[in-house]
């Protein structure tokens, strides 16, 4: 048995995503697919059009065998926490044997040796580091300068550091360097369409732009865009449970920012002083949730950093319990979103090798995670709180409680 690991965040899946999918087993021959996707937030400090378990569901329609959700601590942060935590949930399972992910370079080799002088950062490395810091580049900015002079990259290897889907790939190669897994198989795709950032409607879109289009109440003129059954979907519950926009959360952070102001924001994830006191001296702008993060935006700290430390403080994801988890090595259990239900010889597989707990159903965590474990749990089910109940607001239906959720086979 040959298992395939993808990260993802399918917010929401268009024709792109399934090509990838497709390509990935055809290149390694995988036998099934694993699947740890974002939850109901993203690593853009933005929340997913729509919840978790839809998304799931449209997983599982374009050949992912099983999909198990990447908490909020994780999903909706920057690119090397994100990689790291995914990375670890597909080692801990000890069945992963590739892990497989779009790339707009393709360039494997290229890609490995970034991460290997990011990882071990050469004395080179740190001096152009810094001074690129002094200057006031952003640290992504900077990081890339030196590890581009490190390697002597010539301007067309250097563009990679401005391709998001490379530079997630350059992190998920340096997770597997750091947890020193040889058993899984890096494989890049080439990335096919229209680029990460692109808003127009054609070809093969970005997500970001079939997300403007439904943002717009256009969604029917995404279906061409995506496959049938994740279509559907979107049309089915159109107006009863999505489309989400992060505006939707306005009232929500700007509670948390008041109520916090006083005792300033650094106590969160990922939130220097100097941010904090930028944030701070922002409430004088309140507005929209996407609004508030225009202000505090300079030159060394850029918007998705702005966005999800928005997002942390609305959602209390504190920096002092979230260090604790991943010196704990990131997780020690993911939430089972979702499995085919001609996959036996997997989940039996899962079940005799696994160092991490594949918690089936919300019930069960009391007798199978640790106190930490259980405290990680309780914050990301406030999260989801939070989002199903601008759900309700929304579109006047019933609040769904995550205990309710069944997983999805199919």
């Amino acid at each position: 048995m040959k298992v395939l690991g993808i990260i993802a965040e399918y917010n929401p899946i268009h024709n792109g995503h399934a090509y990838l999918l497709r390509q990935a087993k055809k290149a390694t021959g995988a036998d099934h697919t694993v699947v740890i996707m974002s939850g109901n937030y993203t690593q853009r400090g933005e929340c997913a059009v729509c919840d978790m378990h839809l998304r799931a569901s449209m997983a599982l329609n374009i050949g992912a065998d099983l999909v198990m959700e990447l908490p909020v601590h994780y999903s909706a942060a920057g690119a090397g926490y994100f990689a790291s935590a995914a990375v670890a949930a597909l080692s801990k399972l000890n069945v992963i044997d590739c892990l497989a992910f779009g790339s707009e370079c393709a360039d494997l080799e290229l890609l490995k040796n970034i991460a290997r002088v990011l990882n071990s950062e050469p004395e080179e490395y740190k001096a152009v580091l810094n001074e690129g810091l002094k200057k006031g580049l952003s640290f992504p900015a900077a990081r890339a300068v030196a590890a581009g002079s490190v390697l002597n990259l010539d301007d067309h290897a250097q563009e990679v550091f401005n391709n998001p889907n490379d530079i997630l790939a350059i992190e998920y190669l340096r997770a597997l360097l750091s947890r020193g897994d040889k058993r899984i198989e890096p494989v890049a795709i080439k990335r096919i369409g229209s680029a990460h950032l692109d808003e127009a409607l054609e070809e093969t879109p970005s997500s970001l732009a079939i997300r403007n289009a439904i943002y717009e109440h256009r969604i029917s003129s995404t279906a061409r865009f995506m496959p049938g059954e994740a279509a559907d979907i979107l049309n089915i519950w159109n107006n009863h449970r999505l489309p989400i926009f992060t505006d939707d959360f306005t009232s929500k952070l700007n509670y948390a920012l008041l109520k916090e102001a006083d005792e300033g924001y650094d106590r969160f994830f990922d939130i220097s002083p100097d941010l904090s006191n930028r944030i701070r001296n922002s409430l004088r702008y309140l507005g929209s949730f996407s609004s508030i993060a225009e202000p505090i935006v300079n030159k060394s700290i850029t918007r998705t950093h702005v966005m999800r430390s928005l997002m942390h403080i609305m959602l209390g994801i504190t920096d002092k319990n979230t260090r604790e988890y991943i010196e704990n090595d990131y997780l020690e259990f993911v939430r089972l979103l979702g499995l085919n239900k001609s996959c036996e010889e997997l989940t039996g597989a899962i079940d005799e090798r696994s160092e991490i707990i594949l918690l089936p159903k919300l019930s069960s965590a009391r007798e199978l995670l640790s106190p930490l474990a259980m405290r990680m749990l309780k914050e990301e089910l406030t999260a989801d709180n939070i989002y199903n109940s601008v759900v309700t607001e929304k579109f006047g239906v019933e609040l769904r409680s995550e205990f309710s959720e069944k997983i999805i086979v199919q």
